[in-house]
């Protein structure tokens, strides 16, 4: 039996043109947590930002695009300057698009390389290109790699992130095969723990894998059934198995969530058990409040953060796409994003100890 949790807050629709939230990811700012900020996807119709109110501070589209997942990555070094960067994949241009994030208006700053290479071989815009992603500063190296998944076939790929005069652009380091090569196989959830430098990836149909996230000098890598955490169906996962985020404590334990995308639950699991499979722990559901906001449904993407997140999220936050967001009009549905208050996922996980100290710009090597 799932928990059931209610939302405590949502976002408002994008006013533009076209709109689908679709991933989200939290930035924290480094000494006053209410000025952190949301950065969620629309696909084509760009990216909204949000302030820790879920209020929209910008829509922005660049046109001729469709950001489909973002993720954030803090203290990388662009010349000297320490900067905490923004990472999308773009389906239509097959490559990422890089911004360079700032507490002030526009918010994120585009710094990308352009002349870097398309993440995959591509046939068809926008059908084969790149799709889902994941980000990982190695404990080990200082390294910054971005995985990226391609859309339609059962490839992924590594790319470490390099810096090219004043902009951020990125070269192959490791193709990944998934086992199931079969087109309607693809994988979109993508996560890293930042500190074991273990990765995870869901592919559809199939169910989620962990790798070790060090290329370790190969340039490629073949994920089989041995590979697997969980496959669909087991522990009331269902098809699709969508996004995944770690929520970290500051004595490494902590938990992995995965959005079970057919039956609008999700799953958690213990971030732990290095080296071997984690433990698979309970699922819990998002489901309507008494003050107008409905529950989640469909989700593709989830975060989640354990630092304070302005003064309605004292314990972090987990945040969660919509995919069916629903007003008191039937008829009108369309995309946002619901959050939740971690200390209401954590009673229902019977974890008491709702304070975390981790901060994810100081990671410790737990390899």
């Amino acid at each position: 039996t799932s928990i059931l949790i209610k939302p405590s807050l949502e976002t408002a629709r994008t006013t533009m043109e076209n709109p689908d939230a679709d991933d989200v990811a939290f930035w924290i700012h480094p000494s006053d947590s209410s000025k952190s900020l949301i950065i969620g996807t629309q696909k084509e119709a760009g990216y909204s930002i949000y302030d820790v109110d879920g209020k929209t501070l910008i829509d922005v589209n660049p046109g001729n695009i469709r950001f489909n997942n973002v993720d954030v990555m803090y203290d990388f070094n662009l010349n000297g300057t320490t900067v905490d960067i923004a990472l999308f994949t773009d389906r239509i241009t097959n490559k990422f698009a890089i911004y360079k994030i700032q507490e002030s208006a526009p918010y994120i700053v585009d710094v990308t390389d352009y002349s870097s290479a398309e993440l995959f071989s591509a046939k068809t815009v926008g059908d084969d290109t790149a799709y889902g992603e994941g980000v990982y500063k190695s404990p080990v190296t200082g390294k910054f790699y971005a995985f990226a998944t391609q859309n339609g076939y059962w490839n992924a790929a590594q790319f470490e992130l390099v810096v090219r005069g004043n902009k951020i652009g990125w070269n192959k380091v490791r193709d990944i095969t998934l086992e199931a090569d079969d087109e309607d196989k693809y994988a979109e959830g993508f996560v890293i723990d930042q500190e074991y430098g273990k990765a995870y990836v869901a592919q559809e149909d199939v169910g989620i894998y962990t790798f070790d996230a060090e290329p370790n000098g190969s340039a490629t890598l073949q994920l089989t059934e041995n590979d697997l955490l969980n496959k669909e169906g087991d522990n009331g996962l269902v098809k699709d198995l969508e996004g995944m985020t770690i929520y970290y404590k500051n004595d490494g334990t902590g938990y992995l969530f995965i959005s079970s995308q057919g039956n609008n639950t999700y799953g958690v699991f213990d971030r732990t058990n290095v080296g071997e499979k984690n433990t698979y722990l309970k699922s819990f559901a998002i489901v309507d409040d008494t003050n107008g906001i409905d529950g989640t449904s469909e989700t593709d993407s989830i975060d989640v953060t354990n630092m304070a997140i302005g003064s309605k999220f004292p314990n972090g936050a987990f945040i969660v796409q919509d995919g069916m967001d629903t007003t008191a009009n039937p008829d009108d549905t369309e995309t946002n994003f619901k959050w939740v208050k971690w200390e209401d996922i954590a009673s229902g996980l019977g974890d008491t100890t709702f304070a975390s100290t981790y901060d994810p710009r100081k990671s410790t090597n737990r390899r």
